[in-house]
Parts: structure tokens; sequence; C-alpha cells
């Protein structure tokens, strides 16, 4: 060891020093060197996105779902992580470049040209601004609506039905009030959803590709690759050993029952998904916000154009969201206060010049002002009236938000039917519906039935009958009444 060790370590240090003293870009070179160390790191250890496992429900399984999934939501915090779309847009990208719609397999060539008729709509959807959902209220991070659109799709095999939507925003709104945020940011939320699974099933089919890439090049030279990890990790696999056995001129009966399973399954649910696209397009989401129930009372607001029933519904969730109250409950404040007909009058400011008028008002934004604009069709138009026309991203936009509320329909089932002179009943009502009646008539009699909600009894002309699955018709008229449980679940038979 040099005697003057620590003279030389100093001289080190100063030399150095000296060095970054005269060389001022060193430090931001260290800088970036730091940085591109800590992205290359963070590029190796994030977690890629993957597909989680799906149960496809039949009607009676998925309400149950439904309920399940609102009852289990939490109360939700305010803003989380923003939905992003580019991994799955950057797969799709690369499945339109990989896959080949003259494949001489057959199954590749009809994914690549079904894909790729879709490739405008595809880049429109992925033009959509998805930034906007990290304001909005958010479950484990996730955005709430996001969570939703995923539950209607994910045990529907991706098949957007209208039905479905019904049951499982029903089930959330019954607990809270998704926010008129959320229902005009649900379109975008179900395009997100639709846009994953699309970047899943394109990945799943080049990985396909690439299989048999890889089969080819194996059965050109066996000897050489069976000894490689590559050869080991693929040689259990039905599809890996179908090409294989093409390359070699073997039978590929054995092989190929699993191969069209996996290669149908996946062009299947690529047309479920592309036929979403449109149904979800032209789905109107705005009905699902529960408070315009309650201000579809007021005829000024029914009157607004679409425009101005956003800003005025803006306002009132802004509005709501202060007070830390559920919007349809503000709402129900809002319609309570603006009913009594006791809005003061506005205080304003009147110039006159040059035979014209000027009138100057200041509004605060409170309740007071949502409930000025419901009184007049002036008022709405001048407080919450657009001044320039919104624009759509997706061009092809067949309806608008109507901003109208959803009726819910309840369907009756009579079920009545006469055959040899035999009347049969077999009722299935809502649990809505508490009684009903029809006058029937047969070979000019007219008979009377009534259908009501209770425990099961058939009641004719005042007589209880029990045990008699049919009313035989003659020429005497009958009074009938039928007893049977209402409800979904629930049908008699007489």
């Amino acid at each position: 060891m040099c005697g003057f060790g620590k003279h030389c370590k100093r001289q080190g240090i100063r030399i150095c020093a000296e060095y970054f003293v005269k060389n001022p870009f060193m430090e931001y070179a260290v800088a970036a060197g730091v940085t591109i160390f800590f992205v290359f790191l963070y590029l190796l250890t994030r977690k890629k996105p993957r597909e989680s496992a799906e149960e496809v429900c039949d009607e009676e399984t998925f309400a149950k779902r439904a309920e399940e999934f609102a009852s289990g939501l939490p109360a939700p915090q305010n803003g989380g992580k923003s939905i992003s779309v580019k991994p799955f847009a950057k797969q799709i990208s690369k499945a339109m470049r990989v896959l080949d719609s003259e494949d001489s397999e057959k199954q590749f060539a009809t994914f690549a040209r079904t894909l790729k008729e879709k490739r405008k709509e595809i880049e429109e959807i992925c033009a959509v601004d998805y930034a906007f959902s990290a304001d909005l209220p958010s479950v484990g991070s996730v955005p709430r609506i996001y969570a939703v659109a995923k539950t209607v799709l994910s045990h529907s095999r991706y098949i957007f039905c209208a039905d479905r939507c019904d049951t499982v925003f029903d089930a959330v709104n019954r607990r809270r009030t998704l926010t008129f945020a959320e229902t005009d940011f649900a379109r975008s939320a179900f395009y997100a959803v639709l846009m994953e699974k699309l970047g899943f099933l394109c990945a799943d089919m080049c990985t396909l590709v690439k299989i048999r890439k890889h089969a080819k090049r194996i059965a050109a030279h066996p000897s050489l690759h069976k000894n490689s990890l590559l050869f080991k990790r693929l040689k259990n696999s039905a599809v890996f050993s179908r090409f294989c056995a093409a390359e070699l001129y073997y039978e590929t009966e054995k092989f190929d029952e699993t191969f069209y399973g996996i290669t149908d399954g996946l062009i299947s649910c690529l047309n479920n998904v592309l036929d979403s696209f449109d149904n979800v397009r032209a789905f109107d989401f705005s009905s699902y916000y529960t408070p315009l129930e309650i201000l579809s009372k007021f005829q000024v607001f029914v009157n607004a154009d679409c425009e101005c029933k956003r800003k005025f519904l803006d306002t009132v969730s802004k509005l709501s969201e202060k007070e830390n109250l559920d919007e349809t409950a503000y709402a129900l404040r809002l319609a309570e206060y603006a009913e009594r007909d006791r809005v003061p009058p506005t205080d304003t400011l009147c110039l006159s010049t040059y035979g014209k008028r000027a009138v100057i008002a200041v509004f605060r934004e409170d309740m007071l002002l949502a409930a000025r604009a419901l009184t007049s069709e002036t008022m709405m138009q001048m407080l919450f009236g657009a001044s320039q026309k919104r624009k759509s991203i997706i061009k092809k936009t067949k309806i608008k938000n109507s901003f109208v509320p959803k009726i819910k329909q309840c369907t009756a089932n009579f079920g009545i039917s006469v055959n040899n002179d035999r009347l049969r009943i077999n009722p299935r009502f809502p649990a809505e519906v508490v009684r009903a009646g029809v006058e029937l008539s047969h070979k000019g009699v007219r008979h009377t039935v009534t259908i009501e909600a209770g425990e099961e009894c058939l009641i004719v002309n005042g007589t209880v009958m029990k045990g008699v699955p049919e009313v035989r018709l003659g020429d005497e008229p009958l009074e009938i009444k039928v007893c049977v449980p209402f409800g979904d679940e629930h049908s008699g038979t007489v």
C-alpha cells in the first residue's frame, strides 16, 4: 500500500472536484444517467395487464351477481387512477401488422379480416379522452363507473345487453346514486372495457401465430431443437403439436378440435366486442342518472336543449358535492324549494342608452341559482344556455344524450288459454301489479276473470275450488277470481 495513501485520496477528490467545476455539464449527465437507470428499472419491474377469470351467467345468476357487486361496493373516494387504453391499443396495432387477412390458415385470416374491417372505428375509440376518469369517484383506485361497465360485460361474453345494463345500474343506484359525471362518462367506460378485451384477444391470436412460426422452425430441424428450452416449453401444447404435425405431413385430426375450439372462441368473442362498440355508441346512458326522475317534473327542464341540461345537471352535481349530499337527495331538496313559488326576485342593474337597455345581474352558484333556472325557460337559457356547441370525438355518434329518465316497465303475462271449452290460467305478474281484470268471450258468453296477489286459490261464482287445474266454460257467465303470489319469481297455474 502506498505510504501516501491518505494524501493520494485527497488528491483524487480534489482532481474530481476540479473536473466537475471545469465541466458543468457532467452534473446533468449524471442526473440523466440516474433517471435512465430508474426508468429502465421501472420498465423491467412494472406489472403487465393480465386477463382475469370471467364467469358467463344466465339471467338469474347475473341478477344475483349484480346485487352482490352493488352491495359489496364501498363508499367511493374522490379521484383515483385514470383509465388508460394505450397498452391495449398497442397490442391491437401489433395484431393488425402481424395478422394477414390472406393467411393460408383460415382461422388467422378470418380474425385479421374481421379486425381490419373495423380499423377506423377502433382508431376513433382510441382517441377518446380517458384522462377525465381520474376525477371520478373511485373504488380501489379504479373509477366506479369502470367497475360497473366491467360487471355488465364480463359476465355476458362481452355482448352489450340493455337489460343487463339496467340490472347493474339499478342495483348500484338503489344504494348510492351514480354522479352526473359518472353517467356522462359511462359510454367511455364501456369503450375502455371493450378495448381491454380486444387487446387480450389480439394478444392471444398473435401468440398462436408465433407458436406456428416456432413450430415450423423446429419441425424443419427437429434434432437441433430437441433439447432447447423453447421446445421443452411448447411440446405439450396441442396448437404447437398440430403445426409440427402438419409440417411433417402427419395427421392433425387429434389436435384440430383443440385448435379450432380456441380460435373459434377468439373469433366469436371478437365479433361480440366489435358489435358491442356499435351498440354502446348508440346507447343513451344519461337515463341512468336518477335525479332526472325528479327534475323531469319541471317542464322548463324538459324543454331545455341537450347542452343546457348538461350544464344544469353538472352544476347540480357540484352543488351536492359541496354539501356532501347524495345527488338524488339534493335533487329532492331542489325540487321542493323550486315548487314553493317563493324564489325571491333577482337584483339587477339597468342601464339605458340610445334606445337600448342593458341589464346586469350577479348570481351566486347555489341552490337558489338552480331553482331560478327551473322557474322559466328564459332563466334556464340565460343561466345555463350553451355558448358554443360541444364537439363529439366519435364522429359517427348515432344518438345524443336525451337526459330523459328511464321508464321502468312492468310486464304482466295473464297466461289465459282456452282449449276444448276448458279455461286454464297461468299468470305471471311483477310485484308492482296489485290487481288485474279481463273479460273473456267464449261462444258468445262473457266471463269475468280477476287476478289478485295473495295465497294461491281459485273462486268460481263465489265457490272456492281446490285441486282443479281447469275451469269448464259453458252457457252460464262465470265470475272467476284467481289469487297467486306476484313477483318475477312466482307464477301460479289454475
